[in-house]
């Protein structure tokens, strides 16, 4: 009998410091496609996977807070591939139960615990189970006879059934059957169990597991849903047939056919029609499919209703009373519905859904409506990280991050992206008509041919710091071969002409290179033969090996050892050989009789060799023990030096043995056997790489690169994603990221709940913490790392009292009123909460809409000096999606954690207005500051957006009619918004800094040695947008110094700035203007690294404000510039370039978003200065990524 099993192991979260009384943890957010979708039985949380333990062999599994919409725990499971492992059952409090093919296990992934509580023993195996309540479960095995040749899916007719006790682990009763149970399910109102069999039956039993009753409803397929009604109607959906006797218990054919218990004669069927699938250019569509299958079932727990999902997009609802049928399927859908469940409170779907495919991909989840037929609520989608190879490598003295977007190993690169941590600056290598080799660690490149070149050629160079400095280089293999040419990116240059390589002979890939004999490691073909070779500097083969792909090799330090694990896996066979690399000597071999081979591993030293032997315990597990073999003394001198469960790869160094596997690194003292520390790893595609001068061990994470330091258990996983952003996280919860990435790409959990990244940004968002951890930077950048988080909280309106927090000494917050539905048909929105702070006065509370505060920026006082108070307020949803915080701040200005609840509205209303105000001086009272296209900017973008948006009221204010009197006016109007409508604010003109270094709005009859006179200070601006209606708010400023300034800030000066070979002019246009009034002529500043441009760089600005997001042209010792190609600010270009020509509509959906056009113009503006000017931030709304324009 082959059945092969391993043990099931878990991938954990790591958690941080310990925050507001509980462990906070940091969690990375993931994509919500799913295989699979669950919801607690209390609705508070639930549950996605991606993967098939069937066919994959593993699945990712995702919690969910339910009300923040924040996923809270991931997790990796590795199991066997029974026809009964993988299945979940998702219970309360962030805990679930995970069958294997001989074990359940009870997993909170919440507090990292792990509880087997029920197990069989081999030739026992699990085949299905229910919940029963919170202390009983009922599980059903199979036998298999032992036979040869017999496989884990045959029928057997031979089962087993327990009713268990969860708490006490024991048997309550247990029968045997000569059928097979795929499937069961308890009855809560009937208290009864129903259980199918292969044979078609359906049986009710008592609580002691006694037959009750048994009905036949289908021939030689078990049902595969079951549901009995307190009036005595039975549903049932077989399961899907196929080959033989085989079936398919995750797909029901298209048919429910209901019996009643006391009326024998009673039968109906309902069946589902065929549909036609939507048209699409895809060759493998889903007209090769049936297209009536049943998917999933949901019953309702208050009125038995049932919910279907079958085809492609039907959804119906069947009343099971009366017996009736309800379409309730999406309007004007087109997709593919995946997985549905029904949340039991708010009577809503969970709705995976993706494209109709020929294996459908489910990369949507949405809360659906059924009453409505609309998505009330979708899952934002998010970037996720680059899955394919990524290493540490060593360019001469400096560390630097290589990875591909591409390729999934070291050894056949066309194109690598090489990220210096010091400048956070991306050099992308492309080899010409080559392909590059570059092993973890190694300071040595292999470039070769493609093998349909005929020259055939090897060059080995190691890589200099000059490779670094050119964002983008091109290795020119014609050019690159010539010893005479100098190229400084590299050095040690050797080439190699493979004359002697056998006609027909071409290599794949070259995966080491041996300096002392001048040999190369290599995957060569020859017609449809691959195999693995050893080959001089001439080509010619002197070690040929019989694997054809899955190779292990190693190579000890000094480089004096070669060891490779080869064989015949067909055969069982498995043989290690070690070879001396001066000679190539043979020096022993060792055979073993498994079925995969071994890795091979030198220790540090190179003085023994280590490889793993297989066998199999009593229960059908796999035990792996470690070998030790002393290189000189051979197989004589052999020993077991560790024996365990399953793992993939190791790595020895001295006494320390460190494993890993699909979740987990270990490291073992192998003089006394025991665990010193395990930490979170993943599944990689390639062997990791111990860095003895960093005390680390580096190894590709598969969507992370993983840093573990070999003197303690902290690793730090470091992300990359698209257009070169990174992120990175530790151990204890600390953070870095590229300011590029979304809001949504990070959250935090605590306690049973997720938080939105921004409530604890300030205090964990630490890149000196986190790249101080990995050893890869000088201490001096380092240095300037930490102050500029220290900057941070200078600058910061939020004030972070950390020992506070660590106390618990903040105010508590409960929200009284829980509306059960996240779809509301009404505007108004009432809030019930209630505030507590026993040991200060509570000061104010606050509503946020979508990053908008109800209340304005001060929020609403709360008088009298109270501890607990109880706060009620209608507010007015928006349209759509309405993410609503609350919270309270005391009298020392700590403020409560923000309770968060998503509402959907869905009720009529009127079509929203935008509107633009445009503020554009050109000509001044004092003409000698006139500009040339400031006005210009303000009428341009009038323009443009009457003719994106429709409803578009416009109000002007240029030249004479810019003054501060009559811009405040507009205030009056902007009340008289709705929360719908789109406010958009553009300022072009000068942009002066007074004493204070306040920044003002030059107006027109502004004076310029004193801008406090007439000047529109920067707080007059969010005093005109704070408290209004509108929820979309967005403001342009295309000034000088408009963003904000540190006085600590040094800089660097350039005369006569040119752009692209154009000397360009300073929006000060004849002069620049500074503070104390000096003039300049031809000079501009440009702001050198320090530690206020890197915290700009590198944070987010969450001080949130009037809930309106502002971008301005210029950094706050910047100058913003103008071109007399453009005729228009730099700035005031960029805008109309992205919106006006749709540059800015970067996933080309149709719509430009504030985030997607803020990206765009920072991009487009530093292009187009080379620099000069750098776009910032001022302020911005992460929770209100509304659309600028659509419906293009």
């Amino acid at each position: 009998m082959t059945i092969k099993s391993h043990v099931l192991v878990i991938l954990f979260t790591v958690s941080s410091l310990f925050l507001y009384g509980q462990n906070a943890k940091a969690i990375l957010q993931k994509t919500s496609a799913t295989q699979n979708l669950y919801i607690s039985p209390d609705d508070k949380h639930f549950m996605t996977y991606i993967g098939d333990i069937q066919s994959n062999g593993g699945i990712t599994v995702m919690l969910w807070d339910y009300q923040s919409k924040i996923m809270i725990a991931e997790r990796w499971f590795d199991s066997e591939n029974g026809p009964g492992s993988g299945k979940i059952n998702l219970l309360n409090h962030g805990k679930f139960i995970i069958s294997t093919n001989h074990s359940l296990l009870k997993v909170d992934l919440l507090n990292n615990k792990t509880d087997t509580v029920f197990t069989t023993v081999y030739p026992e195996y699990i085949h299905a189970k229910a919940v029963v309540n919170d202390s009983l479960l009922i599980v059903s095995t199979k036998i298999y006879p032992d036979k040869e040749n017999g496989l884990i899916y045959d029928i057997t007719n031979n089962s087993k059934l327990y009713l268990y006790n969860l708490n006490t682990k024991t048997i309550v009763y247990q029968n045997a059957y000569e059928f097979e149970i795929p499937y069961i399910t308890y009855s809560v109102k009937n208290n009864q169990f129903l259980i199918s069999n292969n044979k078609g039956d359906v049986l009710l039993l008592e609580n002691n597991l006694e037959t009750q009753q048994e009905i036949n409803f289908f021939r030689k397929k078990p049902a595969r849903f079951l549901h009995l009604t307190a009036d005595g109607y039975l549903f049932a959906n077989s399961a899907l047939s196929m080959d033989k006797n085989e079936y398919e218990m995750d797909i029901g054919e298209g048919v429910i056919v209901i019996k009643h218990l006391k009326k024998p004669k009673f039968e109906k069927e309902i069946s589902f029609q065929e549909q036609e699938p939507a048209e699409q250019n895809d060759p493998y569509a889903l007209k090769l499919l049936p297209s009536n299958l049943v998917d999933d079932i949901q019953v309702d727990s208050t009125d038995e209703s049932i919910f279907i999902n079958y085809g492609y997009s039907k959804l119906v609802k069947v009343d099971s009373k009366n017996l009736t049928i309800t379409d309730i399927s999406p309007k004007d859908f087109k997709g593919a519905i995946g997985k549905i469940i029904l949340n039991q409170k708010s009577k809503e779907l969970f709705v995976s859904y993706g494209e109709q495919k020929f294996i459908a991909s489910y990369d949507n989840l949405a809360i659906y409506n059924y009453n409505s037929r609309k998505f009330t609520y979708e899952f934002s989608e998010i970037q996720g990280p680059l899955l394919n190879f990524k290493t540490l490598i060593k360019v001469s003295d400096q560390y630097v991050f290589g990875y591909s977007k591409k390729e999934n190993n070291p050894y056949n690169l066309d194109s690598l992206r090489l990220l210096n941590p010091e400048t956070r600056k991306t050099t992308v290598v492309n080899c010409e008509s080559c392909l590059m080799t570059v092993n973890p660690g190694s300071e040595t490149w292999l470039f070769y041919r493609k093998g349909y070149y005929k020259e055939k050629i090897i060059i080995v160079a190691d890589p200099t710091k000059t490779l670094l400095k050119n964002p983008q280089t091109t290795i020119d293999i014609k050019s690159f071969k010539e010893i005479t040419k100098a190229d400084l990116r590299f050095k040690n240059k050797k080439v190699f002409h493979l004359t002697a390589l056998e006609t027909g002979f071409s290599i794949q890939g070259v995966y080491h290179y041996f300096p002392n004999s001048e040999y190369f490691l290599v995957n060569m073909r020859h017609k449809e033969k691959v195999f693995y070779a050893i080959i001089d500097n001439t080509g010619k083969t002197i070690k040929q090996f019989k694997s054809e792909y899955d190779l292990k090799w190693d190579v000890s330090n000094s480089g004096e050892f070669f060891a490779i694990s080869d064989g015949d896996s067909g055969k069982w066979q498995n043989t290690i050989s070690v070879f001396n690399t001066n000679s190539w000597e043979l020096l022993w071999t060792h055979t073993i009789k498994q079925l995969y081979f071994s890795a091979v591993r030198f220790n540090m030293e190179g003085t023994k060799l280590y490889f793993k032997e297989t066998s199999q315990s009593e229960t059908d597990d796999e035990i792996l023990q470690l070998k030790e073999v002393p290189i000189k003394l051979g197989v004589q001198a052999i020993k077991t030096v560790h024996s365990g469960a399953y793992y993939h790869d190791f790595i020895v160094e001295g006494q320390m043995l460190y494993l890993y596997s699909t979740d987990y690194l270990k490291q073992i003292d192998l003089i006394t056997n025991t665990v010193v520390w395990q930490s979170r790893a993943s599944s990689t595609s390639s062997k990791p790489a111990l860095f003895p001068d960093l005390k680390k061990i580096v190894m590709d994470g598969g969507d992370y690169l993983a840093f573990f330091d070999t003197s303690s258990d902290q690793v730090v996983q470091y992300y990359f994603f698209d257009d070169d952003n990174q992120m990175a996280i530790n151990q204890s919860g600390y953070y870095m990221s590229s300011s590029g990435l979304n809001s949504n790409q990070f959250g935090f959990l605590i306690g049973e709940n997720g938080y939105p990244f921004t409530q604890f940004d300030m205090i964990f968002n630490r890149p000196d913490i986190v790249l101080g951890q990995m050893d890869v930077l000088p201490k001096d950048v380092l240095s300037l790392y930490k102050r500029a988080y220290e900057k941070r909280l200078v600058n910061s309106p939020v004030k972070v009292d950390v020992e506070a927090l660590n106390k618990n000494e903040i105010p508590q917050i409960n929200l009284l009123t829980k509306n059960l539905s996240f779809t509301s048909k009404t505007r108004d929105y009432e809030i019930k909460a209630s505030f507590i702070d026993e040991k200060h006065a509570l000061n104010s509370w606050d509503i946020w809409v979508n990053g908008v505060p109800v209340f304005g920026q001060q929020g609403q006082i709360i008088e009298g000096k109270l501890h607990d108070f109880q706060a009620e307020q209608v507010i007015t949803l928006s349209q759509g999606n309405n993410t609503i915080q609350i919270s309270c701040t005391n009298n020392k200005g700590l403020q409560s954690l923000k309770l968060t609840q998503s509402v959907f509205f869905d009720g009529q209303s009127e079509k929203p207005k935008t509107y633009f105000i445009g503020i554009g001086v050109s000509k001044y009272q004092d003409s000698t500051y006139n500009l040339s296209y400031a006005k210009k900017d303000a009428l341009d973008l009038e323009h443009m957006f009457k003719t994106a948006s429709e409803s578009v009221e416009t109000f002007l204010y240029l030249d004479e009619n810019a003054t501060k009197a009559n811009i405040l006016k507009l205030k009056e109007t902007l009340q008289k918004t709705s929360v719908d409508d789109t406010v958009i604010l553009s300022f072009s003109g000068h942009g002066l800094l007074a004493e204070n270094q306040d920044f003002y709005c030059a107006t027109y009859d502004i004076d310029f040695e004193n801008p406090e006179q007439n000047g529109l200070n920067y707080t007059d601006l969010e005093w005109l947008l704070d408290g209004i209606p509108s929820r979309k708010k967005l403001v342009f400023i295309d000034a000088c110094h408009s963003g904000t300034l540190d006085q600590d800030d040094e800089e660097l000066v350039v005369e006569n700035p040119t752009i692209e070979g154009e000397t360009v002019q300073l929006t000060e246009t004849a002069a620049a203007y500074n503070t104390k009034g000096a003039i300049g002529t031809s000079t501009i500043a440009v702001p050198l690294e320090t530690s206020y441009t890197l915290m700009q760089s590198l944070f987010a600005d969450l001080s949130r404000g009037n809930g309106a997001v502002v971008i301005s042209a210029s950094g706050g010792k910047e100058y913003a510039l103008e071109n007399s190609d453009w005729k228009n600010g730099a700035f005031t270009f960029a805008v109309r370039e992205g919106i006006e020509n749709r540059k800015a509509d970067l996933d080309a959906n149709g719509t430009i978003t504030v985030y997607e056009l803020k990206e765009y113009v920072s991009k487009t503006v530093e292009k187009l200065t080379n620099g000069l000017q750098k776009p910032t931030s001022r302020q911005e709304n992460l929770e209100n990524d509304f659309e600028v324009v659509s419906g293009f």
